[in-house]
């Protein structure tokens, strides 16, 4: 402002040896520009502040965010490294030192993240590296591998790498599961020698109510005495009721051995009906197009539910399965045209206790259902039939095709 201050002053001698009325509309013109100048030069101050301002706060935050990423970096509990397009680790944290045995100085700008994973690994690994650049949607950036440490012993890890937006570079985060994966094999392996000897037992039981069976009848065709004969006959179905037993324990032995997979419900339910002799009783599947994702043993819940209903149903002519949806869950129903079940014993068949010998068979249905979430109960009208409903929760069910 002092520039045009100074030529104000000079402007104000000029302006005295003009006429008074002309003097007048000079001088006013003056002081009104002088007047915009000055709040110009208030409004570019006050500009300049604010910029500083803006400058210093942008310049705090951007040095705050650099120090919690470099926080999270070094303290998130993982290896964490920094890879280049190429490969290369430009930044490691100390656990990355430690998982691998070797130090910052060895590794940054020095070392491949290749060269860390085992031969067998490495195209596999280098594979997803590439795909990742190339914007492969379908490249796992979750998954299992094994690296080397500097001492030449394996880790088993899994990984976890995402690319940086807008660049090539990616982030990795590796987590030691050696000690897991050596907890699972013993524990399969001991798995392994448990289902043998049991195996084995349960054999030789078999083998000898077998006999048992066999001495039994020669003693029932050896005597006529009544006392006798009805002696045989509740040692028949107390060896009977043995067999069942164990070949109980052979079925809940190979619950949850392999893993849930999603089932065609219509192709499980009629392989099911197979091993059926249902004489003159009706069998009907109607249900829509859906996979169940359940337990390997489901076709055996659909086997039980039919192997009662012919045993116990009594008055019965008809066996009916279909499929119906409620909010998100689907519901799987088995009913029929027998007896029911009386209305204080739906939950007792689902228990490890016998109404009317049904309840190993039902208890084991329940138990393969729940492995995925799956519950079953009976809701049907006691003297007009069995009605059984198994509710399928979200996600464990889904169309095969577009109705």
């Amino acid at each position: 402002m002092k520039p045009f201050d100074d030529l104000e002053k000079a402007l104000s001698a000029l302006l005295k040896t003009l006429p008074p009325e002309e003097r007048l509309r000079y001088e006013t013109h003056i002081r009104r520009t002088a007047g915009s100048i000055r709040r110009l030069e208030t409004g570019n101050t006050l500009l300049l502040r604010e910029r500083s301002s803006i400058h210093a706060l942008l310049k705090k935050t951007s040095e705050d965010l650099i120090h919690r990423y470099q926080t999270l970096f070094e303290n998130s509990g993982t290896g964490m490294a920094v890879i280049e397009d190429d490969g290369t680790v430009s930044l490691v944290n100390s656990v990355f030192e430690q998982m691998t045995g070797y130090l910052r100085g060895e590794t940054e700008h020095l070392r491949s993240i290749f060269s860390f994973v085992v031969p067998e690994e490495r195209e596999r690994i280098m594979a997803y590296h590439k795909a990742r650049r190339n914007s492969d949607e379908t490249v796992s950036s979750h998954y299992e591998t094994r690296i080397i440490r500097n001492d030449g012993s394996v880790l088993d890890i899994v990984v976890s790498a995402q690319v940086f937006p807008g660049t090539l570079q990616s982030i990795v985060s590796m987590m030691d599961i050696t000690e897991r994966k050596r907890a699972e094999e013993a524990l399969r392996l001991a798995h392994t020698k448990l289902n043998l000897l049991s195996n084995l037992s349960r054999h030789d039981i078999l083998n000898q109510l077998t006999v048992l069976s066999g001495y039994l009848e020669l003693s029932k065709a050896l005597t006529n005495e009544p006392r006798l004969l009805e002696y045989i006959r509740k040692e028949t179905d107390v060896t009977d009721n043995i067999t069942d037993l164990i070949s109980f324990t052979r079925d809940y032995q190979e619950i949850g051995i392999q893993f849930p997979t999603w089932q065609d419900l219509e192709m499980t339910i009629v392989r099911a009906t197979r091993n059926i002799n249902p004489g003159a009783i009706r069998l009907e599947v109607v249900v829509e197009p859906v996979m169940i994702y359940a337990d390997p043993l489901l076709e055996r819940v659909f086997y039980n539910l039919m192997e009662n209903a012919l045993k116990y149903g009594r008055t019965l002519t008809r066996i009916r399965f279909s499929f119906i949806r409620s909010d998100n869950s689907g519901i799987i129903v088995c009913e029929d045209d027998g007896v029911g079940i009386p209305a204080g014993e739906k939950e007792n068949i689902f228990q490890r206790k016998y109404f009317q010998h049904t309840g190993l068979g039902m208890y084991l249905s329940r138990e393969i259902l729940a492995i995925t979430g799956i519950t079953i109960t009976e809701n049907g009208e006691p003297g007009k039939g069995a009605r059984f409903e198994i509710v399928v929760p979200e996600g464990a069910w889904r169309f095969t095709r577009t109705k």
